[in-house]
């Protein structure tokens, strides 16, 4: 840290199995949180179609509202959730809200038409 900004990421070398070595994706993965574009809060269109920032609560709600209406409207398989196992939390909050089953974890994916 420096000046209240990442500078960068070293691996711990007494790790077990990397020693310390980082692959490309984790020695880079913090540069986006330096971004001027970074996003540090959801963002709602308004009724006049502009974005509005709004609380995790409200974006988690109005995805689970309008996944609830495509299920309503086209069954149960008309939403996918394709998550990472970074993304498994974030997931199965959206499982247990819409009461929709799991569809893709980690590597497997079941696509539906």
């Amino acid at each position: 840290m420096k000046d209240e900004k990442i500078v960068g990421v070293k691996g711990k070398k007494e790790h077990s199995i990397n020693l310390g070595r980082l692959d490309p994706k984790a020695e880079y993965q913090w540069l986006p949180n330096n971004s001027d574009d970074r996003l540090l809060h959801p963002l709602i269109r308004n009724t006049q179609g502009e974005l509005e920032k709004a609380s995790w609560e409200e974006a988690m709600d109005l995805i689970v509202q309008k996944a609830k209406d495509v299920m309503k409207e086209k069954g149960g398989d008309g939403v996918a959730i394709l998550c990472s196992d970074k993304q498994y939390s974030l997931n199965a909050r959206f499982n247990r809200k819409t009461r929709q089953r799991p569809i893709a974890h980690g590597r497997t994916a079941k696509f539906i038409e």
